[in-house]
């Protein structure tokens, strides 16, 4: 017979075995598990930081309405979940604005996430795009245009077509429709006020039409669609003040650092002593006394500018409600046409400024994506 040796204490070996092998088991599960965690968790703080970024270059083309005059330029925005770091530099410059290359560089930073060990998970995202800076246009053909001509008193004061800011030629200092212009006086050095081309004389620009802008007409001439502004479908105001409703409603901006679009719908009235830069809309009649303005000045009705206190550094005209047909249209504008002409009086002074006007259109262009033109590989450093 064989001999039959013991076997106790095997069954235990074996539930030891078995206990290893399942803890290890059991320990590579969970470390899996948090490593699949700790991976979800930079996937979502990694796409938090995209969209950041992302929202950060949607906010700077939204917000952003003129170019700066210095590059780089850096600006920060605080959004849902953390911040948008976005700069805007010049890749490639050119004499012509609208050829000139920019990159948007935003880099989102998630301060929101949260990791497996509940500390918080901070990412980061760049993505650039590139585009091009569209400028609005605007007809200018004058300093000062005015469709319901000009009486001039006195021969002090200047209307000037050359441009202050030397990077346009010389525009005509002042520009009327044919027969609407009264000069201070028969003396030949009478319109020596003027200068700009023609020099001491006005541009006559065609014979005046109420009512109509047909071609070879001075209404046809000025080429703005001025009943767009003033239904409100173009040039949208930051700041109107209405004062064909009683009370008069809105007011004039604290600042004008952004050159802004103030519309008054009614009159500007002395007193007002406004010292300010943007597009300026006046659907009524204006009195400049005491106002100096930087940019674009539209008037609807008639315009005095008298004394030394009133000053335009850029373009005005006059007499835009002339191109409306019908006025009946418009019932918060008199019912009929300026037939009175502008007027200056004094030492008024209004300059053609090319750079002041290009700076308040500046806000009416628009940012254009390049195809093709955006990263999301871009460094962060």
């Amino acid at each position: 017979m064989m001999d039959r040796h013991p076997e106790r204490g095997a069954s235990l070996v074996l539930v030891l075995l078995l206990l290893i092998v399942l803890s290890i088991t059991a320990a590579a599960g969970f470390a899996r598990i948090g490593a699949e965690r700790r991976t979800n968790s930079a996937q979502r703080a990694q796409t938090a930081a995209f969209a950041l970024a992302q929202g950060g270059v949607e906010q700077y083309l939204a917000s952003t309405t003129t170019l700066p005059t210095t590059f780089p330029v850096t600006t920060s925005y605080a959004l849902a979940g953390g911040t948008a770091s976005v700069t805007l530099y010049r890749v490639k410059d050119d004499a012509v604005a609208e050829s000139r290359v920019y990159a948007i560089k935003s880099v989102g930073r998630n301060s929101a996430g949260s990791r497996p060990d509940s500390r918080t998970a901070v990412s980061e995202r760049a993505i650039v795009q590139l585009v091009k800076r569209q400028q609005a246009s605007l007809d200018i053909d004058a300093a000062f245009t005015s469709l319901s001509g000009l009486s001039k008193n006195g021969i002090s004061g200047m209307v000037s077509g050359v441009d202050a800011c030397a990077s346009q030629p010389p525009i005509a200092g002042l520009g009327v429709p044919d027969g609407t212009y009264t000069p201070p006086n028969t003396n030949p050095s009478a319109n020596n006020y003027i200068d700009g081309n023609p020099d001491n004389a006005p541009d006559y620009m065609g014979p005046p039409s109420p009512g109509s802008s047909a071609p070879g007409t001075a209404n046809g001439e000025v080429d703005i669609d001025w009943a767009s502004i003033v239904d409100g479908s173009a040039m949208t105001p930051d700041f109107h003040v209405n004062r064909s409703v009683s009370p008069a409603t809105g007011a004039f901006p604290s600042s004008y650092v952004n050159w802004p679009v103030l519309r008054i719908t009614g009159n500007m009235t002395n007193g007002d002593n406004i010292n300010g830069q943007g597009i300026l809309i006046v659907t009524g009649n204006a009195d400049f006394s005491n106002v100096v303005w930087r940019g674009v000045v539209l008037v609807g009705g008639q315009a005095d500018l008298s004394g030394s206190a009133t000053r335009v550094f850029g373009s005005i005209i006059t007499g835009l409600n002339l191109k409306l047909s019908p006025l009946s249209a418009y019932p918060f504008l008199p019912q009929t046409y300026p037939s009175a002409s502008s007027v200056g009086n004094g030492n008024f002074q209004v300059q053609y400024n090319s750079c002041n006007v290009a700076s308040a259109l500046n806000r009416l262009g628009g940012w254009q994506r390049i195809a093709n033109g955006w990263a999301d590989n871009w460094p962060t450093y």
